[in-house]
């Protein structure tokens, strides 16, 4: 994509498993800039783990929350940022995504997300049972919000967090030339 980041930040968004945790903290590191995790700052302001503001209050509050929490990150100084793997449900959310600087989707093939999502922490939106059908159900109906959110796409299915992170350097390189 040729859009040009208006902020300073650089979000990473994708699917869960993709590694969003990992490659932002490890890109951090090596950018000299602040890590956080929009999941965090959504548990912090609602006084409740992820799992229970899902079962407690619903999925729409939890939509509500992860949109004041990226209103509030417009604020921020600039920071690396693992959003919520749902944020891009909400056009809102794309636009304030945009607003905050490079955005960049971690992708992985579903045989490397179900290895991964295997070993997670319970995830609300992935209950046991039939996670391959529920991952690609999911992967096909956020896929056009994912694809219009991102300046860029790295592919993590192979990579390390430190390989992921040095990719996508390079395209923030290649970028500022372009």
């Amino acid at each position: 994509m040729s859009r040009k980041a208006s902020g300073r930040s650089i979000v990473l968004i994708g699917f869960f498993g993709t590694g969003k945790s990992e490659v932002g903290w490890q890109l951090a590191l090596q950018k000299g800039l602040r890590f956080l995790e929009m999941e965090e700052l959504v548990e912090e302001s609602m006084g409740l783990p992820l799992p229970w503001i899902l079962s407690e209050r619903g999925a729409p509050a939890f939509r509500d929350a992860e949109s004041t929490a990226l209103k509030k990150l417009t604020r921020e100084p600039p920071a690396v940022i693992a959003a919520c793997a749902t944020v891009v449900r909400r056009p809102l959310n794309i636009t304030r995504l945009r607003a905050l600087g490079t955005v960049v989707r971690l992708t992985a093939n579903t045989p490397a997300l179900l290895a991964r999502l295997d070993y997670a922490v319970e995830r609300p939106l992935l209950p046991e049972g039939h996670l391959q059908r529920t991952v690609r159900r999911l992967l096909d109906s956020w896929e056009a919000a994912y694809h219009q959110a991102a300046d860029f796409t790295v592919d993590t299915s192979v990579r390390t967090p430190e390989q992921a992170a040095d990719d996508i350097q390079e395209l923030l390189a290649v970028g500022k030339q372009g």
